[in-house]
């Protein structure tokens, strides 16, 4: 049996609706949020520092960019660490 995974950020544009505001996802966080991430971590929490492992890539990057997508790259090797047998269509159309 195939496991069929359908994924990617398909048409759309980057925060289009302001869903990322006032969240650790937008692109500069507000005082309010950092300071209440400073007192819970211990330390500033920034999401746009962490770097893929090995590269320059940021973790976190806009959709005009050549990286996969995060959430694929995941499920892709946790299925290829499974050894599941897959087909992967890319809603990105890339």
């Amino acid at each position: 049996m195939k496991f069929l995974l359908i994924s990617g950020l398909g048409p759309g544009i980057y925060n289009t609706h302001r869903m990322l505001d006032d969240t650790l996802l937008q692109r500069v966080i507000r005082e309010p949020l950092a300071a209440t991430y400073l007192r819970l971590a211990g330390q500033p929490v920034d999401l746009w520092q962490f770097k893929v492992k090995g590269t320059d890539l940021p973790l976190l990057r806009r959709v005009n960019t050549v990286a996969p997508h995060l959430p694929t790259e995941t499920v892709r090797s946790v299925l290829e660490a499974a050894d599941i047998d897959y087909d992967w269509f890319d809603a990105e159309g890339r």
